[in-house]
């Protein structure tokens, strides 16, 4: 559950498969500790005024990785931060290394039916994960593969299948309590 972390990192990045609720539990939590919120989706749109979808589509997965890996670069500068990071962020092990050197890396553990069945309700959003959602397979592979990703890099990983969004929030501040005394 733990690994090895230095106390005085003070960005926290949420890592996890699309759908896991990255997005939503840093948004709470960012209020409940004072800390900034940055979503690394919301910020690549913003700064490219179109959907990800749309842009990966016009320009490929390739194009859009360097896209997400200078703009992780802008966020991370940045201090007392929470970032929610995209399902595919960790695919570079150049964005790897920065996640793990910067911040406090949380994985959120999900199985993959359970993942399956959150990305049904919203898989219009997910370009990349669209694509093959009917190809149970090949996104089994994704998975596995993305899943191996996150378990190289997390300091706290938290199995999600049982909890709602509230008690993710309490194990988190819980931790944080304990640990750092926020």
């Amino acid at each position: 559950m733990f690994q090895k972390f230095p106390k005085y990192l003070n960005n926290i990045y949420l890592l996890g498969f699309s759908g896991v609720g990255k997005t939503t539990i840093s948004k709470i939590l960012s209020k409940k500790i004072k800390k900034k919120f940055y979503d690394i989706d919301n910020e690549i749109e913003k700064y490219i005024n179109m959907k990800i979808s749309k842009f990966i589509f016009k320009k490929g997965e390739k194009i859009f990785r360097i896209l997400e890996n200078k703009i992780l670069k802008k966020i991370i500068i940045k201090k007392n931060i929470i970032l929610s990071t995209g399902g595919g962020t960790l695919i570079l092990n150049y964005n790897r290394n920065l996640l793990r050197n910067t911040g406090l890396n949380i994985y959120l553990e999900l199985n993959f039916i359970n993942n399956i069945s959150r990305l049904n309700n919203n898989i219009i959003n997910r370009p990349l994960i669209k694509n093959i959602f009917s190809n149970f397979s090949k996104l089994y592979i994704l998975y596995k593969k993305r899943i191996n990703i996150y378990k190289k890099i997390y300091h706290i990983k938290i199995n999600i299948n049982y909890l709602n969004k509230n008690d993710i929030l309490n194990y988190i501040l819980f931790i944080f309590k304990i640990y750092f005394n926020l």
